[in-house]
């Protein structure tokens, strides 16, 4: 790592600013996360898998040079991007089905979490696994079901299940809420968001939902790309006013458990429920969700959303507490350290 130093102290300056430059910095990797990401979804997973190596390697070096610059924090938490897809892209997942995919891609990331949380001294409370504001957590989470019927109507995916009884959809409901859910929220607002303060002041909402978005490139829907920017960045203006996750967890949780595991089975692409999609033989949990959705059956897509934007209008003027945007010590109490 000295001699790592020593170069960068030897560069010309403007090479030295460059490099230690946090906006000019964060730019540059997300456009090679960006760029990596192209390469997986357009051209072939093989260029993917390379491009993205190389940026976590070019990350890893320039992490040990600016180890004593605080622009490290930052670095740290933008090698989650890379991991993730060379993750996804690396592990024999075939041999099991889809929804368990998550689960054991979400491992590896959450011990590589729990290693930067603790070389950051970022303790359970930094990363927003808190319980502050319960109502509001409680008003937050509920959002998850407005964000997952939009969602369906934009990607229309197939069921990752086949029915909705309760046995079956009871592991991959878990599975969705804490390896996206909690997962996703701890990585990118409870840990990049959070140390990007120091490097790029409010300037890092924006970022870490931009990180957030890139990764979605997959699904290939330049409508749901500007969909997931603007939920990730409404989750993560609420988790700087605050100061937890917890809310936007479950709200995270609860929009891909609608997605993937509830709506297929109750709704058409264009958003109105499926005609003759339950009967008396079908399993009591669809049944209620069937009748329950029903509500919105004759406004069709529009109604769900009004609400939404009311029920939105009520949190954000009710809540106008000041941004947890402050770029104070961390903690670092042993006890309350992850």
């Amino acid at each position: 790592m000295d001699m790592i130093h020593v170069r960068l102290d030897d560069v010309k300056p403007w090479k030295r600013e460059f490099y230690l430059s946090p906006p000019r910095v964060a730019v540059l990797y997300l456009l090679a996360i960006t760029l990596s990401e192209v390469l997986t979804t357009y051209v072939h997973p093989a260029l993917g898998l390379v491009a993205h190596s190389a940026t976590l390697i070019a990350l890893l070096i320039h992490i040990a040079a600016a180890w004593e610059q605080p622009i490290h924090r930052l670095l740290l938490t933008l090698t989650f991007a890379p991991l993730i897809r060379l993750l996804s892209l690396s592990l024999p997942l075939n041999d099991f089905p889809q929804i368990y995919w998550y689960f054991i891609v979400s491992v590896p990331l959450f011990a590589t979490a729990f290693i930067i949380a603790r070389i950051l001294g970022l303790s359970w409370s930094d990363v927003g696994i808190n319980l502050k504001k319960p109502l509001l957590q409680v008003l937050i989470a509920l959002t998850g079901f407005v964000f997952g019927y939009i969602e369906y109507v934009i990607l229309k995916p197939s069921p990752l299940i086949t029915s909705l009884e309760l046995r079956e959809i009871a592991i991959p409901g878990l599975i969705l809420l804490f390896s996206t859910g909690l997962m996703e929220e701890l990585l990118f607002r409870g840990m990049m968001q959070k140390v990007g303060i120091s490097a790029l002041g409010r300037g890092s909402i924006f970022y870490s939902t931009a990180i957030f978005m890139v990764l979605h490139i997959g699904y290939e829907s330049v409508l749901d790309l500007i969909f997931v920017f603007a939920v990730g960045f409404l989750w993560a203006y609420l988790i700087a006013k605050t100061g937890s996750i917890v809310g936007t967890t479950v709200s995270h949780g609860i929009t891909n458990i609608m997605l993937f595991l509830v709506f297929p089975f109750l709704f058409a692409g264009n958003g109105r429920l499926l005609a003759n999609a339950v009967t008396a033989q079908s399993p009591l949990l669809e049944r209620t969700l069937y009748s329950f959705f029903s509500v919105f059956q004759n406004g069709g897509a529009y109604i769900p959303v009004i609400v939404f934007l009311v029920y939105l209008t009520v949190i954000l003027s009710t809540f106008m507490g000041p941004l947890h945007l402050t770029s104070r010590k961390m903690s670092s109490r042993r006890d309350e350290e992850i």
